[in-house]
């Protein structure tokens, strides 16, 4: 399969760079082509094609775009895969697809934002704030207290699932691109079965989604 050819490619990739490693540090050493060919039981021509500084370059290119594509995740907070990137990077479809490979394998530093140990409204304000952008969250008069409850009720370590409009980040449909808005909690649901905490937010119903024209309306 194509993921065990990127995997092999990666392996191999990985020993060639330890022989050269090894290579340079031989001719460091004094010894000529021959001489470091007998050492590592390699013949001249392979000797002398693992001190190309070309072959080098070639075997570095997938972990070097590996990097390049870890910097641009770090930017920007995705990078584009599709048909086509890897001849903007100028390199082939392989090593594309071997930098991938090695950006999967390399240990991740995710850390979720909300944790069971959080209070319900450090859960509601760490998802409106860093998820929606929000400057700041508000409460209808009794939902701090409501919330007070739960958590004496041992309801705390519930996930916290927001309601609110798709339209826009903000629940309020009608502020587009990212505006500087407060979320509005007017109303809490508790969902025992399912151990989820739902606040309402602006003026959202919690009716199935239907689309602006029913498809009940064509039948």
């Amino acid at each position: 399969t194509s993921q065990y050819r990127s995997e092999k490619g990666i392996a191999n990739n990985q020993r060639r760079m330890l022989e050269v490693a090894r290579a340079k540090s031989l001719k460091e050493d004094g010894l000529g082509y021959t001489e470091i060919g007998r050492k590592m039981g390699l013949n001249e021509s392979t000797v002398r094609s693992l001190l190309n500084e070309k072959s080098e370059a070639k075997m570095n290119e997938a972990k070097k775009t590996a990097e390049f594509l870890k910097k641009q995740i770090e930017e920007k907070g995705m990078i584009d895969v599709g048909v086509g990137v890897e001849r903007e990077l100028n390199v082939s479809r392989e090593k594309f697809k071997q930098a991938l490979d090695i950006l999967e394998s390399t240990p991740s530093e995710f850390a979720p934002i909300v944790t069971e140990k959080d209070s319900i409204p450090e859960k509601i304000e760490k998802i409106s704030e860093k998820i929606y952008g929000a400057d700041s969250v508000e409460y209808d008069d009794g939902i701090l207290q409501e919330i007070e409850g739960y958590q004496k009720q041992g309801y705390q370590n519930f996930s916290v699932c927001m309601s609110k409009v798709p339209n826009s980040l903000s629940d309020d449909a009608h502020l587009l691109n990212v505006p500087k808005h407060t979320i509005h909690v007017k109303k809490l649901r508790l969902f025992t079965g399912a151990r989820f905490i739902v606040p309402l937010t602006g003026d959202v119903f919690t009716m199935p989604g239907l689309p602006k024209v029913p498809a009940s309306k064509k039948m």
